[in-house]
């Protein structure tokens, strides 16, 4: 089972750079506990040994779009706002989803697949190959610009918003896949 989301955290990935960096981490768009993407580390705790590795991505990347946007985001399911409680495919594209089983998505599974209520339909997640990104490691904070959609990754001496997770210097873990 599953303990963490947004980055892997053993071995630490090349994104999790700034993992030494208090401050970084502290003054991060959503700071838990001090912590810029806290992982379990036992009932109750967390650890920040990820630094900002969860603000490395592509945001506004849906499947069948020829490029992703930087700036919009998927649906939002507890959102009181219309335009986001609802699913939306961003280029109208009308590509299709290819991952349908319940079994194999990992939220709103009791939906029927295109149905008004899969939200998450035109995810990049639901058509694996089929979505672009900025990048195959992620882009610091999703996007070139810092916005209210994207993450703001707060700038350290190893990286700053916008910066392709491609370019990282290795951080070799001995691990072999």
């Amino acid at each position: 089972r599953a303990a963490a989301h947004g980055a892997v955290s053993w071995p630490r990935p090349r994104n999790a750079i700034d993992h030494e960096d208090a401050a970084a981490q502290a003054n991060a768009t959503y700071p838990y506990r001090g912590q810029a993407c806290p992982s379990p580390d036992g009932p109750g705790r967390t650890t920040g040994v990820l630094g900002q590795a969860c603000f490395w991505f592509s945001n506004g990347c849906a499947i069948g779009c020829a490029s992703c946007d930087g700036k919009s985001r998927g649906p939002i399911p507890s959102s009181g706002d219309p335009r986001w409680r609802r699913k939306f495919d961003l280029c109208g594209a009308a590509a299709r989803a290819t991952v349908c089983d319940p079994r194999l998505r990992t939220v709103n599974t009791g939906a029927a697949c295109g149905s008004e209520e899969d939200w998450y339909y035109y995810s990049p997640w639901r058509a694996p190959g089929a979505a672009p990104v900025f990048d195959a490691c992620g882009m610091a904070g999703g996007g070139p610009v810092a916005g209210v959609q994207s993450g703001e990754y707060n700038a350290t001496q190893f990286a700053k918003q916008g910066d392709l997770g491609s370019k990282l210097p290795e951080a070799p873990t001995g691990v072999v896949w």
